[in-house]
C-alpha cells in the first residue's frame, strides 16, 4: 500500500502505523469468497457500514471547510492525503 500510494521521504516514515491499520480494517470487511461474508459480518452479524465511502491508501481527496460563508468562486475545501479511517468516530452511512 506505501508503494503504491507515491508517498516518499519523511512522510512515509511517519504514516507506517497508518498504513497498518488501513490495511487490517480492509481485511476485515473485505468479503470471504467461501462463506460470502466478511469476518465483521460472522462475527457482529450485522452488514459492514461505511463501503459507499470506500477509499484507496494514498489517494487525493478535499476535505471541506464549512466555517463561514465562502463565495462561488473561492475554495472550499483543503487539500488532503487519505491515510486512513478514524477508529472513534461516527459512519454516517
Amino acid at each position: 500500500m506505501m508503494n503504491d500510494s507515491g508517498i516518499e521521504g519523511e512522510f512515509r516514515n511517519g504514516l507506517w502505523a497508518e498504513c497498518a491499520a488501513t490495511a487490517t480494517y480492509y481485511e476485515n470487511i473485505i468479503v470471504n469468497k467461501d462463506k460470502r461474508k466478511s469476518p465483521i459480518e460472522l462475527m457482529f452479524h450485522e452488514k459492514v457500514r461505511g463501503l459507499k465511502r470506500f477509499k484507496r491508501f494514498g489517494e487525493m481527496c478535499v476535505a471541506t471547510t464549512k466555517d463561514k460563508i465562502q463565495s462561488k468562486r473561492s475554495d472550499k475545501g483543503t487539500v488532503c492525503v487519505f491515510v486512513g479511517y478514524a477508529v472513534n468516530h461516527t459512519d454516517n452511512v
